[in-house]
């Protein structure tokens, strides 16, 4: 492949000191250290490690960081691991960012000049082929915990605007008939271990999940609410039953002297003048 992003490397002390990209292979990479590219070379810092280099009779290796079969994303490509090795402390003698070699360190853009720039991608996408391969070049690259750090201070104070109802349907397609593997679900379980949550969600919880449960006096019309049938068994202390309960809202008879509805659910007997005078025994 001739297009590719290469490294110079110091072979006295195995250093990575330049990047950058070639569009026609390794032969790129060995112009550096010719003398007519070493007299118009406008990187000072550069041209005076080749030539220190030189002078004691060593010579810089090559390394190859990137390859492509087109030229595309070579650009962003030379930015990213001139970003990449600043980051990892490479000490670097690249005077650019990368890319179309005009971006100088130090150097802002005017206001007018980011707005242009940014009109002129506005609505631009990058080919699959070409995402997949930006895709790739992070990965196996962790972030460093300066670099957490960082992005936490960023969005810290953030609120998330709600999903909108594409959205969310979006969500609700690309998860359906996925199922988590093993690792991802022992993870979810090394993480939800030795969890205790608050009183306040277990009632949250509890009300979400439990169909509201009410016991009426047949006599006074006295109205009881539970939240939802295993409470009404615990708390009436008379020995209930999940099937009793259920057939005494079903049929609107006397269970245990009273009568039993859900009045939020399919209900049944809702109110004693609906009920029968019939009573469920177990």
């Amino acid at each position: 492949m001739k297009y590719l992003v290469y490294a110079l490397i110091d072979p006295r002390n195995g250093n990575v000191r330049y990047i950058g990209k070639s569009s026609c292979g390794l032969r790129r990479p060995g112009q550096h250290a010719g003398k007519k590219h070493l007299e118009r070379d406008t990187n000072k810092h550069k041209k005076y490690w080749i030539k220190q280099l030189l002078s004691t009779g060593f010579r810089y290796s090559v390394a190859v960081l990137y390859r492509s079969d087109t030229p595309t994303d070579l650009g962003e490509a030379e930015i990213f691991w001139i970003a990449e090795g600043r980051r990892r402390g490479w000490p670097l003698v690249n005077i650019s960012e990368g890319g179309d070699g005009c971006r100088v360190l130090g150097r802002r853009h005017t206001s007018a000049t980011k707005a242009k720039i940014g009109e002129a991608h506005r609505g631009k996408q990058k080919p699959p082929e070409q995402q997949e391969r930006l895709r790739n070049l992070r990965k196996g690259v962790p972030n460093t915990p300066e670099a957490k750090a960082k992005y936490r201070l960023t969005v810290k104070g953030r609120k998330r605007p709600p999903f909108s109802e594409v959205w969310k349907k979006h969500m609700s397609e690309s998860k359906k008939g996925k199922k988590l593997s093993p690792e991802h679900i022992e993870k979810l379980r090394v993480l939800s271990t030795g969890r205790v949550a608050s009183q306040e969600t277990i009632e949250r919880m509890r009300k979400g999940m439990s169909k509201v449960l009410d016991r009426i006096d047949p006599i006074t019309g006295e109205v009881k609410e539970y939240l939802g049938t295993p409470r009404a068994i615990e708390e009436f202390k008379g020995g209930l039953s999940a099937p009793g309960i259920s057939r005494a809202t079903a049929a609107g008879c006397l269970y245990k002297g009273y009568f039993w509805a859900y009045p939020n659910g399919k209900t049944r007997g809702s109110s004693v003048q609906e009920s029968t005078n019939a009573t469920i025994s177990e």
